[in-house]
C-alpha cells in the first residue's frame, strides 16, 4: 500500500508597519516570483492575491517540507525582491 498526502497552506502576511508598498503595476510579477520560489523547492503556488499591504498566497506542499521553512523562504525572499 502507497501513501499519498499534499499539504494546502494559506499564507498571509503584511508589509513591515502595514504600509501600502505592493504597487499594482508590480504585484502579478510579485506573485510570479514567488511562484518560481515555490516551484523550486517542488511545492506550487495555486492562487495569489491581496492588496497594497498584505499578501494571500494558497500554496500546496508535499508532506516533507516545514511549514516554518516554507513561510522564512517566501517572506525573506519576497522581501528583498
Amino acid at each position: 500500500m502507497s501513501a499519498f498526502l499534499h499539504v494546502r497552506i494559506h499564507f498571509i502576511w503584511s508589509t513591515a508597519g502595514r504600509e501600502p508598498l505592493i504597487n499594482p503595476a508590480w504585484r502579478d510579477d510579485l506573485y510570479g516570483y514567488l511562484s518560481g520560489i515555490c516551484e523550486n523547492v517542488g511545492a506550487k503556488l495555486l492562487i495569489a492575491g491581496g492588496v497594497p499591504d498584505h499578501v494571500h498566497l494558497y500554496v500546496s506542499t508535499d508532506a516533507t517540507h516545514s511549514i516554518a521553512d516554507m513561510v522564512n523562504l517566501l517572506k525573506s525572499n519576497s522581501s528583498r525582491w
